[in-house]
């Protein structure tokens, strides 16, 4: 069985592609949460679909369904959630399933209470763990091919556009898939399927239609008052390329759509940084990052001294203007590759992870953050706040502490409960107080 991913371990729920009288069973002889859909169209809907149950554990697909599919459309469920685990539900050796697709398999699932009627599998292949979970199990090479070493998502380069071979047909199932993976270009992934089945060699989507080659047939990308471009092409008509043209803006809104659902999904709305889901999201990106790298970064977590009293004095407005401008500030001192995220109603989490040098030669990466956040702690209590009237200057302090991945913890949450622990520290000393580390450093007005 494949080692278990940990950002699956505390995951229940399956997902089950197909339909037939096993299958409809499965959810009842797995005895966990199941939701169960016709084809890989729809398993991609449901993994972008935030379930009650949480994120799913494992995708298993029905024989049936494998027979339809494609690699490219297997490959589709890894993009939409890279953790997630597919497996082939077992059946008997079938080669109408392509070896192409049984490769991008993580394995073969085997249900957990097979009746007498099924052979009995080979004793390399572990029929369940002692919980009752599915297991990956792999396939024997009478069967079936081995599944082919699938690269970390992070080490694909390729987009889809050019993952596929000049044969492979695309589909909407390719589009939804490069809308959902962050980075993939969905205009390039809908030019090469229009060219696929149009035969237009040389259609493009141009910023101006006097762009087109004379001769050229045009017709505006629009939806809903939005124009993308003029789609051209030479060998087309004007009545072949207009449907084009609106297929395309879908599409292109569509994926639009997407990006704007998926900031917002990620942004605090007072500030515009990264909220909780979005800080969580990143220090587990830039922890795995600096595994591979062999680097450190440092979480920091703080918050603005007895802020309920200003908003209680001074109005909301008035702190609401406090947490913008804190923002504000801490953002222009930060280093480019560093994010800062309102966690909470005054609290505040930064993530320094810029994989660049620093800044200062021949100081290294602990050193260098301290030396901001003292800039930073030292500015925001001389910072002026119109909103506060006389006590403008010189009448905000902030306290918060500091942890650093690998030394103080391996894992986001290891790293952020030793942060906070360290800024509860700093509120005992007195306030306006930043705590680095284990041995009680600290930068504070006394220290600094």
């Amino acid at each position: 069985m494949p080692a278990e991913r940990p950002d699956r371990a505390r995951r229940g729920a399956v997902l089950i592609v197909g339909r037939g009288p096993t299958l409809d069973k499965l959810g009842d002889r797995l005895g966990q949460p199941v939701v169960q859909v016709e084809n890989l169209m729809e398993a991609i809907g449901e993994l972008t679909t935030l379930q009650p149950q949480g994120p799913f554990r494992s995708v298993i697909i029905s024989a049936e369904v494998a027979k339809r599919a494609t690699g490219r459309a297997i490959d589709a469920l890894k993009l939409v959630d890279p953790s997630v685990e597919v497996l082939l539900h077992v059946a008997p050796p079938d080669d109408s399933i392509a070896a192409s697709v049984i490769g991008r398999f993580d394995g073969h699932f085997l249900e957990p209470d097979q009746d007498e009627s099924t052979p009995e599998p080979p004793e390399d292949r572990a029929v369940d763990s002692p919980e009752g979970e599915p297991e990956a199990v792999t396939p024997p090479q009478e069967t079936a091919p081995a599944p082919t070493a699938r690269p970390e998502p992070e080490e694909e380069s390729a987009s889809l556009a050019d993952r596929a071979s000049p044969e492979d047909e695309l589909g909407d199932i390719d589009l939804i898939a490069a809308t959902c993976a962050d980075g993939e270009d969905v205009e390039a992934v809908a030019l090469r399927l229009i060219r696929q089945q149009t035969g237009w060699s040389d259609v493009a989507l141009l910023d101006d239609p006097a762009q087109a080659e004379a001769g050229a047939s045009w017709a505006a990308v629009t939806e809903d008052e939005q124009c993308f471009g003029y789609l051209a092409a030479t060998r087309a008509g004007q009545a072949e390329i207009e449907p084009w043209a609106s297929w395309l803006a879908c599409w292109l809104t569509f994926a639009q759509a997407w990006e704007n659902h998926k900031k917002w999904a990620y942004t605090d709305d007072l500030t515009s940084v990264g909220n909780r889901r979005f800080f969580n999201k990143f220090l587990r990106e830039a922890i795995a990052q600096a595994r591979v790298q062999r680097r450190v970064v440092t979480v920091m977590v703080f918050d603005i001294d007895d802020f309920k009293l200003y908003n209680d004095r001074f109005g909301h407005e008035a702190g609401d203007e406090i947490l913008r401008e804190t923002v504000a500030l801490l953002a222009s001192v930060i280093r480019r590759g560093d994010r800062v995220c309102r966690i909470g109603g005054d609290e505040f989490a930064v993530v320094f992870a810029d994989p660049e040098d620093p800044r200062e030669p021949g100081s290294s990466h602990p050193d260098e953050i301290e030396q901001i956040t003292r800039r930073f702690r030292e500015q925001i209590a001389s910072m002026r706040f119109p909103k506060l009237g006389i006590e403008a200057r010189g009448s905000l302090t902030i306290s918060g502490g500091l942890a650093t991945y690998p030394w103080d913890g391996l894992t986001p949450d290891e790293l952020l409960r030793l942060a906070d622990q360290r800024a509860m520290q700093s509120k005992r000393k007195g306030k306006n107080v930043i705590t680095f580390g284990p041995d009680a450093a600290e930068d504070s007005p006394d220290h600094g």
